[in-house]
């Protein structure tokens, strides 16, 4: 709550692994997922949002694809960071293998 969002109150989910999620909101249905899911699903993807996502794939981004009532509301972008402590981490990995 600390940006005042309102989480909808969620009253039926389903996990499709490899594709997304499904979930019965108090707007309606919500799907999370990737481009394969919301195809499978009847999500039509505008031209202009397919080659933004083309796009992003080809950087090695992830995307995931977001629908409300099977209306595409929008696209989220997924990107790995560093972690600070990954160097020690691994440097320890490696001493302790000698």
């Amino acid at each position: 709550m600390e940006r005042g969002l309102r989480l909808p109150f969620i009253d039926d989910s389903s996990c499709h692994i490899g594709f997304g999620i499904k979930a019965e909101v108090d707007r309606g249905d919500l799907k999370v997922g990737s481009r394969r899911f919301m195809e499978r699903e009847g999500v039509t993807i505008p031209r202009n949002l397919r080659k933004e996502f083309l796009n992003l794939h080809k950087e090695g981004k992830s995307v995931v694809f977001v629908a409300l009532n099977n209306r595409l509301i929008g696209l989220i972008e997924l990107r790995t960071s560093q972690r600070v402590e990954a160097f020690k981490v691994i440097e320890r990995t490696l001493t302790h293998k000698n």
